[in-house]
């Protein structure tokens, strides 16, 4: 439902879904309905037109799921030659095991996440640097998330003259931009935090920040 809703809201249109179940590993039947052509006709269409793509209707296919289902199901894409749109997903996909193993059919892929350690805003790279340097790790993201609270709460509690709950909550809603190791964060009329996600790219086999 919040998928459709915000693709009506920019003028975009759900075209297609197709649901599956969480033990499935062969999704034959799935890309069939996607390109209405069945699952023997695909097979034999790969088999004698090896460089051909099977053409679609769609322009991007959206895969909210974790990235070992979202290897199986892309590769399979990817041996039927289902191409020709764009793959995208959420922040289920932001782990270095999706690009394991070569996953060449994923290049140009998207997918959104609240942190990305390799993020180009100077804020979160200079918290990367001073975690890696106390923990000698990278970050997670409720680690940066954490962060970017507790840098809020005492941004705002420099202010001597907040005593009360009350007054720091005003205080807090009237903050404004806060530019943190997450991205810009505001809050809004009802209080509910916003931020700026981080849109994240497949390019040469590597994640990059698309925006």
């Amino acid at each position: 439902k919040i998928i459709r809703r915000e693709l009506t809201r920019i003028g975009g249109k759900v075209e297609k879904a197709v649901s599956y179940s969480k033990d499935q590993t062969d999704f034959a039947d799935e890309i069939s309905k996607l390109t209405g052509i069945d699952p023997e006709s695909l097979f034999k269409r790969k088999k004698s037109v090896e460089k051909e793509k099977v053409p679609v209707d769609f322009e991007a296919l959206f895969i909210p799921d974790s990235y070992p289902r979202v290897k199986m199901i892309t590769s399979q894409l990817d041996f039927y030659k289902i191409k020709g749109f764009l793959l995208a997903g959420t922040s289920l996909w932001n782990s270095p095991n999706l690009l394991k193993n070569g996953a060449g059919y994923l290049e140009g892929a998207v997918f959104a996440d609240s942190f990305f350690k390799d993020a180009l805003y100077p804020e979160t790279r200079e918290f990367v640097t001073s975690f890696v340097t106390v923990y000698n790790r990278g970050p997670e993201t409720i680690e940066a998330l954490a962060f970017d609270t507790a840098g809020m709460i005492f941004s705002v509690l420099k202010n001597a003259n907040i005593k009360t709950r009350r007054e720091f909550a005003a205080s807090l809603a009237k903050m404004g931009i806060y530019n943190g190791a997450t991205g810009i964060i505001y809050f809004d009329s009802d209080r509910v935090a916003k931020k700026t996600p981080f849109i994240i790219r497949i390019k040469d086999g590597k994640f990059e920040q698309a925006q």
